[in-house]
């Protein structure tokens, strides 16, 4: 029941936290504008900000339900899922530090470019997401 609980949490919790929080520090500090320019500034920004993450949580849900379509199980799609944090579901031996590095720089890199559109931080968006979801497969793999 755990497992489950943990994988619905993780798996609802880190894409919203990647495209909410930077909505939330846009909003924060708003300014004296018509409310209908506001409204239009703002959706121009959210679609700016988000067209790098959306494709790669994406592409992240496809590439592993693909490489998980190969176990009889959902569970090894969950765990690919849960990135550095699916060591931890899967074995009692798992290394608190090693996932708090990584699963702290990865989502500090997918939180990145919508903090601060541009190409450099888009580059390290798809660099995190990527290795995100490669440390998800490898410890799936590992463990199974």
């Amino acid at each position: 029941m755990n497992l489950w609980i943990t994988s619905l949490c993780l798996l609802v919790g880190v894409p919203l936290a990647v495209i909410v929080i930077p909505r939330v520090v846009v909003l924060i500090a708003p300014r004296a504008r018509p409310a209908a320019k506001r409204q239009r500034m703002a959706a121009r920004r959210w679609r700016r900000r988000t067209y790098v993450v959306v494709p790669c949580v994406i592409a992240g849900l496809t590439i592993t339900a693909l490489a998980a379509s190969s176990f009889d199980s959902i569970d090894a799609w969950l765990w690919s899922l849960m990135g550095p944090f699916g060591e931890r579901a899967m074995s009692a031996s798992a290394s608190w530090a090693v996932m708090i590095v990584h699963g702290g720089m990865t989502l500090f890199g997918m939180s990145l470019h919508p903090i601060w559109p541009n190409v450099l931080t888009a580059c390290v968006t798809i660099v995190a997401s990527g290795w995100w979801f490669l440390i998800g497969l490898a410890f799936t793999y590992s463990s199974v």
